[in-house]
């Protein structure tokens, strides 16, 4: 049997450490409360974004869209989550892309390449598109992201100064036979 020092000793150790586990706990919670707070914010930015911003597996199953991305391309998250990109590309750009995933290192992990695709509006757009490979410990990628901009505009902008100065070429030439 233990001596009354003794109960009261454990007694007082164990209120300490009871007391001790509420502020580790008040702790946690705090903790917990400002990682929702964080991830709310970051979810935020993400999904008010304008650019469209997507990842995928290395199978090419999407595995995020945010809100962007699923109304340019007239789908759902939930329509996107597990299917593959590639039916939303030409023939020849899946060739071009699978070769710059497959290009994609821990050490260059990034790769940017332009693109024309159909969209929901029915109207060809081009897009500039930064993809950044996610690798795991033994170099494997497990997943990437990409960041994708219209840039039909600029396409068309470059191909209006082109058309112009094949215009004033052609005059220049024409000027310098006469």
């Amino acid at each position: 049997m233990k001596s009354r020092e003794e109960l009261v000793r454990e007694n007082s150790d164990l209120r300490r450490r009871l007391k001790e586990c509420g502020k580790q706990a008040a702790r946690q919670k705090e903790v917990e409360r400002a990682l929702r707070k964080s991830e709310q914010r970051y979810r935020a930015v993400v999904e008010d974004q304008t650019e469209l911003i997507c990842r995928h597996r290395p199978d090419s199953a999407f595995t995020f869209a945010n809100e962007a991305y699923c109304q340019a391309y007239g789908k759902s998250l939930d329509e996107l989550l597990g299917k593959s990109f590639f039916p939303f590309l030409f023939p020849k750009t899946r060739r071009i892309v699978k070769k710059l995933f497959r290009a994609m290192t821990p050490d260059h992990p990034d790769t940017f390449h332009i693109e024309e695709v159909l969209l929901d509006d029915g109207e060809m757009h081009w897009q500039q598109w930064s993809n950044h490979g996610i690798f795991d410990k033994r170099g494997r990628m497990i997943e990437s992201q990409s960041g994708v901009r219209d840039s039909t505009e600029l396409k068309k902008s470059e191909e209006d100064v082109k058309g112009s100065e094949r215009k004033v070429q052609r005059q220049m030439g024409r000027a310098a036979r006469r």
